[in-house]
């Protein structure tokens, strides 16, 4: 997570006020179901759409961002095999290849969210969004667009 950006993202998002937002929060826990609550993962950015669709957004500055897809297929596989009540999600993976994390990091989290989409069509949707050097008002700007189906 890049604390910094997320904050300022935050603030934009909570700055433009669009009504399709109805809840936004910053490091909420997203739940693992049959896990203790301590080791359930966090989402950078997440809330809920007057759609009532969770969104989660991930911002992967430095970090892996498949690592950030991934953590959430306990819980797709619990809702989809009905074991465990949530939501559909809208996740958007927010990242740039670095020295570290280079472009097969980035193919690789699309490859994987584009793969939950087909397994899980009912309760995931993906979209992955260059983090690059955008200034935050131009990620929430995009973001919004992308909660809004108007592509990236």
């Amino acid at each position: 997570m890049a604390p910094d950006i997320v904050r300022e993202i935050l603030r934009c998002l909570e700055r433009i006020n669009d009504p399709l937002i109805r809840r936004i929060a910053k490091e909420e826990k997203i739940p693992w179901p049959g896990q203790d609550e301590a080791v359930w993962p966090r989402a950078d950015l997440s809330g809920e759409l007057n759609t009532g669709e969770k969104f989660i957004i991930e911002v992967d500055d430095h970090d892996d961002p498949a690592r950030s897809v991934v953590k959430y297929w306990p819980l797709l596989e619990a809702v989809q095999q009905g074991r465990f009540s949530f939501p559909p999600i809208f996740f958007i993976e927010v990242s740039s290849p670095d020295n570290t994390h280079g472009y097969g990091y980035q193919l690789l989290a699309q490859f994987i969210g584009k793969q939950f989409e087909k397994q899980y069509p009912k309760v995931f949707r993906f979209a992955y969004l260059a983090l690059a050097d955008r200034e935050a008002e131009d990620l929430a700007t995009a973001i919004l667009g992308l909660l809004r189906g108007e592509g990236s």
